[in-house]
């Protein structure tokens, strides 16, 4: 019976996290953990705490909460040693490695994927032998490694396929769209962002596809397209909305105030970078705060409070400087140099712009090197 008082407060879980009810998943996984500790023993007490702390993990990740969730997993990967459990060690590893990825700690991210690989390699489990592909694939990504990031997704991709596997299909059609939109090659990335669209579609995963909406409308925004752009990012707020994830709500929200702002709609940009801040509200998302208080920048430019938008760039420069991610680094340097040369400040957007080209340079991004280059010859 006691069994099965643990396993019921367990379902009970399920059902509230389905339900984006995340403080009641955690009070439910909390009272079935007091049950396991106090009442069970010997590995069906190891199991069913190992499937608690991957739910609350779970749901203190899409809160944004990612230290606590790294502890959980961590919780589990001891679980998993005791248990001789090369499955769950891998699930747990490839996880953490995902929400260190998230928080720019690029060097433990790789490290708890390397060993993903490697027991997956091991013990041949093609399918967490893909993600953990995936996940080694984004860290090279990030810093500016793209033929190894874009072979790795390709290496998950065949996998995927031949294990029938749509959701390591998805993930690695994603991870080689970021590649190429980073590359510069808008309408490949677009290409392979649609086809990780329509896996995950298939395995009806909300969360992935509000993140793609987010991504594609992202590539029309480069683009210049902002009409086509706001479409797709309305989608994502459809979506993320539906699915409780606020992080990606918020990621939305800060794309629709750049747009709106980019149209000279300031009013409706203010509103949507109101609503982005809230979303992100208590959340360890630096990357999203860095790119937040460049759109901050760009709304104060508009609005004529240069020495507001100096001080958003800068910190928006900083946290992405910290979080050491080349690419995204030169394109805040690029916008303040923009609106810098736009105010008549040529000794600043000359600075910014260098800034930029060396930050693209080291990201091997070509294309946005070279629009920078140009950007700074144009100012004599």
């Amino acid at each position: 019976m006691v069994p099965g008082a643990a396993e019921m407060l367990l379902k009970k879980a399920r059902s509230s996290f389905e339900k984006h009810s995340y403080e009641d998943t955690l009070k439910h996984c909390k009272d079935a953990i007091a049950i396991v500790d106090k009442e069970m023993s010997g590995p069906t007490a190891a199991r069913m705490r190992a499937d608690i702390l991957l739910l609350m993990a779970d749901a203190k990740d899409i809160s944004g909460a990612w230290i606590d969730a790294i502890l959980y997993l961590d919780g589990v990967s001891q679980i998993s040693l005791g248990l001789g459990d090369h499955k769950l060690a891998v699930e747990s590893l490839i996880r953490a490695g995902y929400t260190m990825s998230k928080k720019g700690k690029w060097a433990d991210a790789k490290k708890k994927f390397d060993k993903a690989e490697s027991i997956s390699s091991k013990h041949g489990n093609h399918r967490l032998l893909g993600r953990a592909l995936v996940g080694q694939g984004i860290v090279l990504w990030r810093l500016g490694n793209y033929l190894e990031a874009i072979h790795h997704g390709e290496r998950a991709a065949d996998m995927g396929k031949k294990a029938r596997d749509d959701e390591l299909i998805g993930r690695a059609a994603s991870l080689i769209s970021n590649v190429r939109f980073d590359r510069g090659e808008y309408e490949a990335s677009l290409a392979a962002n649609r086809d990780a669209l329509a896996s995950f579609e298939k395995v009806k995963d909300d969360l992935e596809i509000a993140r793609l909406f987010n991504n594609s409308g992202e590539t029309y925004k480069v683009m210049g397209d902002y009409k086509r752009a706001i479409e797709l990012f309305d989608n994502c707020v459809k979506v993320a909305e539906r699915s409780g994830n606020k992080r990606t709500l918020g990621y939305a929200m800060t794309n629709l105030a750049e747009s709106t702002a980019r149209l000279g709609d300031t009013a409706k940009a203010v509103k949507y970078a109101a609503k982005a801040d809230e979303a992100f509200q208590g959340m360890e998302d630096k990357y999203a705060l860095a790119n937040l208080a460049m759109v901050w920048g760009l709304i104060h430019s508009v609005s004529g409070k240069h020495e507001e938008a100096d001080e958003s760039f800068v910190k928006a420069q900083t946290m992405m400087t910290e979080l050491g991610i080349p690419y995204d680094t030169g394109v805040i340097n690029l916008e303040h140099g923009r609106v810098q040369a736009k105010r008549g400040d040529s000794a600043g957007a000359k600075m910014s712009l260098k800034a930029a080209i060396h930050s693209f340079a080291e990201a091997g991004a070509a294309g946005m090197r070279e629009k920078a280059e140009k950007e700074l010859a144009s100012l004599g």
